[in-house]
């Protein structure tokens, strides 16, 4: 997500054992802190800027378009970004992309009205967007031609990110509590810290030779599988935005404290933790058909849950169901795109970050309309009607056969 980038971090990996060629604080270890860095900061910063906006006295529509700002640019840059650091190199744009979160999120600190924040909060995913296309680039070519390597890199890289987004919330919380719009120095200083890393980590290329891949699934089921896991992936990213945008504004209402609030969102970070190792070590839930109808279907459940219930256990419950399947979901849509071909890979990755950007930016778009005219608990009988939505897309898309036992599958490069 929040999210809010998805890309390059949502791939399947096998094997999360440390690599014995990598030393600690490696140069790939401190792309994997940055990692963990800079979603740390942008959780804590997006639910920081819904507390300011409802202090401003922002309606429950800005709330909503304060949830979708940071993806609303965020995808075109992403996708225009990688092939800036292709041209100028991976450095230079990362750390235009550290010095302008720094500055953008400076600026959030001063912001006096709801609409200055709207406004910064969109530069503030335009900055992001330039941040993970070149890191996870830089990744590569730290990993070299080694895919065993590389898959451990992401995989870990997967899991810092996630861990970021689990602890923004709470921190974030206890800080608003205590410190009020002072709690904006949060993420500027993991925004400080990201600059100074990406200044401290070298370049570099290692050279080992890597296996060949095995045979694909024949182009016409890998395709199928892609578009069922990218409705899928609509489903609950309109969920996990909507959450994130909605849920302080619902918890004030039912008299939660701030930190309550931020342990509560926290987990779907600690779910979407859980998820990416357990898909990361198991090769099992691809090419089937029941594990992308199943993470729809908890998502629905997810929410009629929320929708009610006033129970904070309850709807930690609710989040950890929903954050779960939207990590499955990421792995799922990134895996069956780099399956398909080597050709166009990066084309299909581009677009399964636009499918992810659009269920970011629609959730809270919607969930700000349904409350503002229905009623705060609205935005999730919304979800619940998406997701019917998505378990019909997957019913028409579903290819005709699933590999058979023994059959293989192309491997992410």
């Amino acid at each position: 997500m929040p999210c809010p980038n998805f890309v390059d971090r949502g791939e399947c990996v096998t094997d999360l054992s440390p690599a014995p060629r990598e030393p600690f604080l490696s140069p790939a270890h401190r792309l994997i802190a940055l990692s963990f860095l800079v979603d740390a900061g942008v959780a804590s910063l997006m639910l920081i800027v819904q507390w300011r906006a409802l202090q401003l006295g922002a309606p429950p529509l800005v709330s909503g378009l304060l949830g979708m700002a940071e993806f609303l640019i965020y995808v075109p840059v992403a996708i225009g970004a990688g092939h800036l650091c292709d041209r100028f190199g991976r450095r230079p744009v990362a750390l235009i992309s550290a010095i302008s979160c720094v500055v953008v999120w400076l600026a959030m600190w001063r912001a006096t009205t709801s609409w200055q924040l709207l406004i910064l909060s969109t530069i503030s995913g335009a900055a992001l967007g330039l941040m993970w296309p070149p890191v996870q680039a830089w990744l590569g070519d730290l990993s070299g031609d080694d895919g065993h390597l590389l898959n451990r890199n992401l995989g870990w890289f997967n899991i810092a990110w996630t861990a970021g987004l689990m602890v923004g919330p709470p921190v974030a919380g206890l800080l608003w509590q205590q410190w009020r719009v002072d709690a904006f120095l949060l993420p500027v200083a993991t925004g400080a810290l990201s600059l100074l890393t990406v200044l401290l980590t070298p370049t570099g290329r290692h050279h080992e030779a890597s296996d060949a891949p095995p045979p694909p699934v024949e182009p016409a089921v890998v395709r199928a599988f892609m578009l069922m896991a990218w409705a899928a992936v609509i489903a609950t990213t309109f969920a996990r935005g909507m959450i994130g945008a909605m849920f302080p504004r619902i918890g004030e209402s039912l008299h939660f404290s701030p930190a309550l609030v931020g342990q509560i969102l926290a987990m779907t970070g600690a779910a979407q933790l859980l998820a990416f190792a357990v898909a990361g070590r198991s090769a099992k839930w691809q090419y089937r058909r029941l594990p992308l109808v199943a993470m729809v279907v908890f998502t629905l459940a997810g929410q009629l849950l929320a929708q009610f219930t006033s129970s904070p256990w309850l709807f930690a419950l609710s989040f950890f169901v929903i954050g779960g399947a939207t990590s499955l979901t990421f792995v799922s849509g990134i895996t069956y795109a780099l399956h398909l071909s080597a050709e166009g890979r990066g084309f299909r990755a581009g677009i399964h970050e636009a499918v992810v950007g659009f269920g970011l930016v629609i959730g809270p778009l919607v969930g700000g309309l349904v409350a503002q005219n229905i009623g705060l608990k609205a935005p999730f009988g919304a979800g619940v009607v998406v997701c019917v939505l998505a378990l019909v897309a997957q019913l028409i898309l579903a290819p005709p056969r699933a590999p058979r036992p023994g059959e293989t599958v192309g491997g992410a490069a």
